[in-house]
């Protein structure tokens, strides 16, 4: 724990500056990649290595999502951190956040570390947009589909 340390203080401020350049690129990068994407939570005050992201459409879809990135090599989580053991409902802290249950339980949690390169934040982004064109929306909130004339107006 000591040599740990003694690494935090030496090279803490350095990886810190370099997690929030790859967490600020690959947020930029879903959300110019998916127009569908947003934030969760503030897009600037949040910690360094940490980006929380859900798709307008797609939220009954993040655990599917996080798997079709896991088989491509890429370990993404859906929820919060600290409802990572409680799948069967939404995150109390996205919940407390303000979020709606679907919302909370569609967030998508990427977690940088010390050894994360620009050449994972590269496969992240080449990666994430091919399995989400895998998934068909199925959740969108209060829209409506607007049928054809003469056709039942169907709400999603």
């Amino acid at each position: 724990l000591g040599a740990a340390a003694a690494i935090a203080r030496e090279e803490g401020a350095c990886d810190c500056a370099r997690m929030v350049r790859l967490r600020d690129r690959i947020i930029d990068g879903i959300l110019e990649a998916e127009k569908r994407a947003y934030v969760v939570g503030d897009r600037y005050l949040r910690l360094p290595g940490h980006a929380c992201l859900a798709f307008a459409g797609l939220e009954a879809d993040a655990i599917r999502l996080a798997l079709l990135m896991d088989e491509a090599g890429i370990l993404i989580s859906t929820g919060s951190a600290c409802s990572a053991h409680r799948g069967d409902r939404p995150s109390h802290v996205l919940t407390a956040m303000g979020k709606d249950p679907i919302r909370a339980r569609g967030a998508l949690r990427i977690t940088l570390g010390r050894f994360t390169t620009d050449a994972d934040a590269d496969r992240l982004l080449e990666v994430l947009p091919e399995a989400i064109a895998q998934l068909a929306p199925t959740t969108t909130g209060s829209s409506f589909t607007i049928a054809p004339p003469g056709a039942e107006r169907i709400s999603r």
